[in-house]
């Protein structure tokens, strides 16, 4: 289990089977039917890994209607990405050392 940032809520960890997820999906949920996708890699979250995202959400919007989907990542997104999965109805949240590291890189080209 792993606590909630903004409350003091309790994020639990689900067996996949129920909403149709691979094994290598790693998803939390509250009390509510708020989801969180966690994606913990080095690699950028490109268009082609958003597609794989957004299926991911509809399986989970097909068997829990209404659900709030976020998808945390330590990796950095391209806009494009970002764009794609909020206007999917997606929140996006990078953890700040992943967003650091890719403005320093853009600053040194």
């Amino acid at each position: 289990m792993r606590r909630k940032i903004e409350g003091q809520n309790q994020w639990i960890k689900l067996t996949l089977n129920l909403y149709g997820l691979t094994a290598r999906t790693v998803l939390l949920k509250d009390d509510h039917d708020s989801f969180v996708l966690s994606i913990d890699r080095k690699s950028r979250i490109v268009m082609k890994d958003a597609a794989v995202i957004l299926e991911k959400a509809n399986k989970i919007r097909k068997t829990v209607p209404g659900a709030t989907i976020t998808l945390e990542t330590t990796a950095p997104v391209c806009s494009k990405s970002t764009k794609f999965l909020s206007d999917n109805g997606l929140e996006v949240k990078c953890n700040q050392s992943s967003q650091i590291k890719m403005n320093s890189s853009r600053l040194l080209r």
